[in-house]
Formats: C-alpha cells, structure tokens, sequence
C-alpha cells in the first residue's frame, strides 16, 4: 500500500501507520513529517501533487484508504483534503528522507538572483524660462496691467499682462522669444528694452 517518490533532493515514504518503511539511502536523515492541521497537511500534499510522480500514487492512496470515493470525479482538492484528514488523524504517515551528498560530488548550491538593477532617474528636463519686467523710468517701479503679445519658442503667439512683480514664463523649450506688442491703459512711450 505504502509508495515512495523522489522530488528533489528528498525521498517522501508514504504507508499505513504499522507498515513498515524500508529507505533504501545510505546516510539520510528520515523526519517523519507531523501536521498541526488540515490545512497545514493540505499546504504540503498540494505542493507534491504539483509533481506527477506523486500524483497518480497520491490519487491510488485515496482510493485504497477512503470508501465511497468515486474516480471519475477524484480532483486534486479531494484528495488534498481526504489524504491531509488522514494525516492529521495519525491513520497514514510521511517520512521525509533527506538524501546524503555523495563523497565528492561538489553539492549544488542555487546561486541568489542578481540584485535588481538600480532604476534610472528620470530624465533631467532643462528649465526655460523667459521673465519681464516693466519699469517707469522716472521712479523705477514696476508698471503693473501692461499687455505684453509675445512670440515664445515651441508655442507661437501669446499675450500676458505684468503684475507688481516681474512676470514670469516657463517654457518647454529653448529658443528666442519676441515682443510684438506692449500695450496699457495710460499712454506712454516705450524708451528701451533690456534682455539679460
């Protein structure tokens, strides 16, 4: 009735409490394997299921130790469930017979995953910004409520109104801006304008 199949490094030895296990590896550790709860027994006969070495015996162990059970509709989940109940009861046991390392047979370590590599920072995007600043030339104050229509880089004409402080405008990208037309409501005459 009992089985035993390889996965991995290990050996699983499946029986009847009473039946007798015979390992045939020299130098292996045996554990025999207790479960705390069905779900804990659930957890690991789903991972063996996953193999198909044990899956068939795992399946044929239901049917052998579980009256009633229909094959034609034997799904993972009831054998998972009928087998970790069995478990937990004491009634079926797993040992777990870890194999030896043969003498000079370098053992085989899995090598951990490269580190991630490190994200790029995001592209440095250059600031442009072009700023105005409209000054009576008697007192040197800002001349608020002045209409400046400009041509800026990438985005054509536009029109912007100065406040008390120096109007400024950012830009996407670099280029010569041109002023069309300043206009307010007092009349007065532009003298110069300063870039810088």
């Amino acid at each position: 009735m009992g089985f035993t199949f390889r996965q991995g490094l290990s050996d699983y030895h499946f029986g009847r409490i009473g039946e007798e296990v015979t390992c045939k590896q020299h130098g292996a550790s045996h554990t025999v394997r207790s479960f705390s709860s069905e779900g804990e027994a659930a957890a690991f006969l789903r991972s063996l299921l996953d193999d198909p070495g044990a899956a068939s015996p795992l399946r044929r162990m239901a049917l052998d130790l579980v009256p009633g059970l229909d094959p034609q509709r034997l799904t993972d989940q009831v054998v998972i469930r009928e087998l970790g109940r069995l478990l937990v009861a004491g009634l079926i046991f797993v040992i777990e017979c870890v194999l030896a390392q043969a003498p000079g047979v370098p053992q085989q370590v899995e090598a951990p995953p490269p580190p991630p590599k490190p994200k790029a920072p995001p592209p440095v995007t250059a600031r442009h910004w072009i700023e105005f600043k409209v000054i009576e030339e008697k007192t040197r104050r800002p001349v608020p409520e002045v209409t400046l229509r400009l041509r800026l880089p990438g985005r054509g004409e536009e029109s912007h109104t100065t406040g008390a402080k120096t109007l400024h405008i950012s830009l996407a990208s670099a280029g010569t801006a041109d002023l069309l037309e300043m206009k307010h409501l007092d009349v007065w005459e532009v003298v110069e304008t300063q870039s810088g």
